[in-house]
Formats: C-alpha cells, sequence, structure tokens
C-alpha cells in the first residue's frame, strides 16, 4: 500500500507539471506582479500547459514507444540525459515563443527562464551524477511561493508556503521509499530547485 502511495505521489507530481502550476500560483495569488490582463488568463495557462507538459510529454511517450527510454521511471543516470536534453531544449523554445512570438508581459518570460535555467543545470548535473528530478521541480514551486510569501506578505501566503513544505517532504519520502534516489540525491535536487527559483525571484519582486 505504501509502495502504491509513493508511487501515486511520484506521477502526480512529476516534474513535467511543475511549470503550469508555478505560473498558476503566481497568475492567481500574485496577478499584479505578473501584469496580466485578465482576459488572456486562460489563454496564458493554456499555452505555457501545453508547451511545458504536454508536448514534452507526447515526446516522452514517442521515446518510450520508440524504445529511447526502458521506462518512463529512468533508473539510471544514463537513461536521462537524452530525455533531460530533449525536454530542456523544448524548455527553451517554449521560452523564446512566449517572449517573441506572444510577446508576452516581461514577468512571465522571467519566471520562464529561471524554470528553463533549473531544467539545463539539472540536465548538465544529470551528465556526472544522477540528482532528483523530481525534488528540483517542487523544491523549485516552494521557491517561487516563498519568494512572495516573503516580500508580499500582504498575500497571505502562510498556508500556501506550509502547503509546499508538506509537498517537498511527500515527494522526498516517495522517491527514497521507492529508492529512486540516495538522500544526498534528494538534497541536491531540493537545493538546486529551491535556490534558482527563490532568489532570482526574491530579489526582483
Amino acid at each position: 500500500m505504501a509502495k502504491k502511495g509513493a508511487i501515486f505521489i511520484s506521477y502526480v507530481l512529476q516534474p513535467l507539471v511543475i511549470p503550469t502550476l508555478i505560473v498558476l500560483f503566481v497568475a492567481t495569488k500574485a496577478s499584479y506582479w505578473l501584469k496580466l490582463p485578465v482576459y488572456d488568463f486562460n489563454q496564458m495557462i493554456l499555452a505555457v500547459a501545453a508547451t511545458t507538459f504536454v508536448i514534452p510529454l507526447l515526446i516522452l511517450l514517442a521515446m518510450r514507444w520508440s524504445k529511447l527510454i526502458p521506462s518512463f521511471q529512468l533508473p539510471e543516470k544514463e537513461d536521462r540525459f537524452f530525455p533531460f536534453v530533449s525536454v530542456s531544449v523544448l524548455y527553451m523554445m517554449a521560452t523564446y515563443f512566449f517572449h517573441l512570438k506572444l510577446q508576452a508581459a516581461p514577468p512571465l518570460v522571467f519566471l520562464l527562464s529561471i524554470i528553463t535555467i533549473a531544467l539545463v543545470l539539472l540536465t548538465t548535473i544529470t551528465y556526472f551524477w544522477k540528482i532528483s528530478a523530481h525534488m528540483v521541480a517542487i523544491s523549485g514551486l516552494m521557491g517561487v511561493i516563498a519568494a512572495f510569501a516573503m516580500k508580499a506578505p500582504q498575500l497571505g501566503l502562510v498556508y500556501y508556503l506550509i502547503g509546499a513544505i508538506i509537498l517537498n517532504g511527500l515527494v522526498a519520502t516517495s522517491r527514497l521509499y521507492l529508492n529512486a534516489h540516495t538522500p544526498a540525491q534528494i538534497m541536491a535536487g531540493f537545493a538546486l530547485g529551491f535556490v534558482i527559483n527563490f532568489f532570482p525571484l526574491y530579489y526582483l519582486i
């Protein structure tokens, strides 16, 4: 039962989902900073979800179908590098698309940029060491929430921050329980995701 719960958490909070959650959080709880017209909200969320979740997921499905990757769990670091490079390129293209083609608001482009930077660093490290992608992603969400909670206390984000901390704990515990990573790989993933997302936002907000 515990194993099924760990697998469920790993799938529901998989890394590709988190960028959409980050943008959705900022768009709903810190819309003053995003400077997004109300009528653009649905289109923006759909565009972010399509470019950072749906398309990368379809690419990974194609890789699995063509046996370029052994499984979606990607148990070995050698299995992870090519998919991570592919998703990194897709995220760079998505950021370019939002910036130059859609002429999105600069704060949104900045948000997508730091997410992409975290992914590129994750990919680079993965070439040498199997760092936790799940923790990079979920701690990135926590970093974004923490930055706004500290710089804009009037938004009342304490409970969101507590929720993010709990989610980080659940993901870390799940990955350890499944023997997907060592404690060091979990901590490194947490540190990378949090630092890259928290500090740039904290100083820009």
